[in-house]
């Protein structure tokens, strides 16, 4: 007898679906441990799902979000572009190495083209040498850039 063929669903998070973005903060969860997020679901997160310059993608098997992706748009002062910055990427470490993350990279490239993105970019820790593989296997343009950061009194504010 075959396997039951899987269902893989990619596509992007409307406002109301706050099961499905719960789902994909445990994606997050999982492939960032350790990560320390004390305060993690205590806003009303249909206020950023309804932003649209937030991007939400969720690759989705047999109905369960196993991988997915944040992004905020950006407009360049300069020239009008509209760009895209990836702010998070993560595949859920029991179905990472299975192609997951190149489609969903894929689906999210044919996004930005259909949308008039015109450059897309991310940052990875310079330590995670998983991630820098799987960047640089997809053949994209590798940047050096140190990002600096700072926290603000008015952190919580958006509660």
């Amino acid at each position: 007898m075959l396997p039951k063929p899987t269902t893989t669903v990619i596509r992007r998070l409307s406002p109301e679906e706050l099961t499905a973005a719960n789902q994909l903060l445990d994606v997050f969860d999982a492939a960032f441990a350790p990560w320390d997020r004390p305060e993690k679901r205590t806003y009303d997160m249909t206020k950023l799902l309804a932003n649209p310059a937030f991007i939400a993608f969720v690759v989705e098997v047999e109905g369960k979000v196993v991988a997915g992706l944040t992004a905020y748009e950006l407009i360049v002062l300069s020239n009008g572009d509209r760009e895209v910055l990836i702010y998070d990427f993560a595949t859920h470490p029991e179905h990472q190495r299975s192609g997951i993350g190149v489609q969903l990279m894929k689906a999210f490239q044919i996004h930005c083209r259909e949308n008039g993105i015109t450059y897309a970019f991310l940052n990875a820790h310079s330590d995670n040498k998983g991630a820098l593989e799987f960047y640089r296997s997809l053949d994209m343009d590798e940047v050096k850039v140190v990002f600096f950061g700072f926290e603000t009194e008015t952190k919580n504010s958006n509660q």
